[in-house]
């Protein structure tokens, strides 16, 4: 019995001691780090039980959720320490991955990311590195390599569009905030300055046994060594007198086609599908410029 008690009493003391370089690390009280490490306990058995009964099919996913959870609540801690009473201090001190990826790269200076060009270009091609489509992930990716190039990495774009439309500024083009070109990405120059081969067209099948890409209109296979795909999506049949907001090119040119409507005299009515986040955005912008437009010709919208 007392040799029970010893080890439960070195297992409590080791415990504690882990919980406390814990809570030393991250700068805050050791009763801060328990209070949140108590919480998150408590949301993990309210959520998995019910009725006195386990649920242990939900287990898992809410450990994984409750994992972010607590590593948000104690970066929420530790700013509170450094910066109290401001509620900006944790995305100063914890920047998203890619958002420290770019401050490190925009502290490089012209001078050293010429050089790591220079290095990587008289590097032998080991890998080819195919990005299918000119999704804001590839925009991401062109730009990060543009600025820091990966020696023996050969990239290949291939796009339907060469100008790729960027959707969270597609509301301020709607409302007449941006232009067409201020609210398009110009994957040529963005090739350029990644070094990337630029290739017009469509995929059609991906043949992974063989690692080539088969493309539209009968041009030679591609092979790749890595290939990315981030097309975006659309419809696959929009009903008729629907104009779907995907693709954005698209919704684009019948936006402007019925902007120029307005100089008519005869009425229409314009329905929004959809009253989630985007739809709502998409509503207000298109109620802001067509009001404007018809105030510009001495006419008023009826909003029903």
């Amino acid at each position: 019995m007392k040799r029970s008690s010893q080890q439960a009493l070195a297992v409590g003391a080791a415990a504690g001691a882990l919980a406390l370089l814990a809570a030393k690390r991250r700068g805050i009280s050791l009763r801060t780090w328990l209070r949140v490490q108590a919480e998150i306990a408590h949301i993990v058995v309210r959520n998995t039980t019910k009725d006195g009964n386990w649920r242990w099919s939900r287990l898992r996913e809410l450990l994984f959720l409750a994992s972010l959870e607590r590593a948000r609540r104690l970066e929420v801690a530790e700013a509170d320490v450094v910066a109290p009473n401001d509620p900006d201090a944790v995305y100063r001190l914890h920047p998203l991955t890619h958002v420290r990826t770019q401050r490190q790269l925009s502290a490089t200076s012209s001078k050293a990311m010429m050089a790591l060009r220079m290095e990587a270009d008289k590097a032998p091609v080991v890998t080819d590195l195919v990005l299918v489509g000119g999704g804001h992930a590839h925009v991401h990716v062109l730009r990060m390599l543009g600025m820091q190039p990966m020696p023996g990495v050969r990239i290949t774009l291939i796009t339907r569009d060469v100008e790729t439309p960027y959707s969270g500024m597609l509301p301020g083009h709607v409302a007449g905030v941006y232009t067409r070109r201020e609210a398009h990405i110009d994957l040529n120059k963005l090739a350029r300055v990644a070094r990337a081969r630029l290739i017009a067209g469509e995929v059609t099948h991906i043949d992974s046994d063989a690692q080539l890409l088969h493309l539209k209109d009968g041009r030679p296979h591609l092979p790749y060594d890595v290939c990315s795909i981030n097309v975006g999506i659309s419809p696959d049949k929009p009903a008729r007198f629907v104009t779907p907001v995907k693709p954005i090119a698209t919704f684009s040119v019948k936006w402007d086609a019925l902007l120029s409507r307005l100089d008519d005299a005869s009425s229409f009515r314009l329905v929004v599908v959809g009253g989630g986040a985007g739809g709502v955005e998409l509503i207000l912008a298109m109620v802001a410029r067509v009001s404007s437009e018809l105030r510009r010709r001495g006419r008023s919208l009826t909003c029903l």
